[in-house]
């Protein structure tokens, strides 16, 4: 099977190689510094999987994160993106073969490590706003319907700043930078 590294690090793309090479049924077709990078190199070669340090959506080709963060927001946004596998570079070499040729069947893999978060992950990921009270759900649906603060404040009839406190609350509680990030989730 075919695969296309993309990682920022030359030494980690050189390990990885000298790993999969090992492996027997994988070959490592390019290596590339970013997953930008990797989009032509993909429409060139063709590959099954793209092991990629971030996620990345590529038609036509499996993708298995291959990272060091290992948060509930990268996961839950990892796999709303589409990957196959995702993979901390803690693991060992089985694992990772093992999440690249899943990844090549269709199937979903993830690393031993990152396992016990996902109940977290894949709730928020059918119930977003799940973990919300009534009322920050309200706000953060309506900051996801694209309402302002003194809009959302005049529907729900509150001030300005209460809307202001309940943002901040919500992008807590779901460990999200920024409004846009809570639109996207929202999505």
């Amino acid at each position: 099977m075919k695969v296309v590294l993309a990682d920022s690090h030359p030494i980690v793309r050189c390990g990885l190689k000298a790993m999969l090479a090992n492996a027997g049924d994988i070959d490592v077709v390019a290596d590339v510094d970013s997953a930008e990078a990797a989009i032509p190199v993909i429409a060139k070669h063709r590959p099954e999987v793209l092991v990629s340090e971030i996620p990345v959506q590529v038609k036509g080709t499996a993708v298995v994160v291959f990272t060091t963060r290992d948060d509930e927001h990268a996961i839950r946004s990892a796999i709303k993106a589409g990957v196959r596998g995702y993979i901390l570079k803690t693991a060992d070499d089985t694992e990772l073969v093992r999440a690249i040729r899943s990844a090549a069947a269709g199937e979903l893999i993830i690393g031993r490590a990152v396992a016990p978060r996902l109940a977290g992950v894949f709730q928020l990921i059918e119930q977003p706003f799940a973990t919300l009270t009534d009322r920050q759900r309200q706000v953060a649906d309506l900051v996801a319907g694209g309402l302002g603060n003194h809009a959302i404040a005049t529907r729900l009839g509150l001030t300005p700043k209460t809307v202001r406190n309940h943002i901040s609350q919500i992008l807590t509680t779901l460990g999200l930078p920024t409004r846009a990030e809570l639109c996207q989730m929202a999505s």
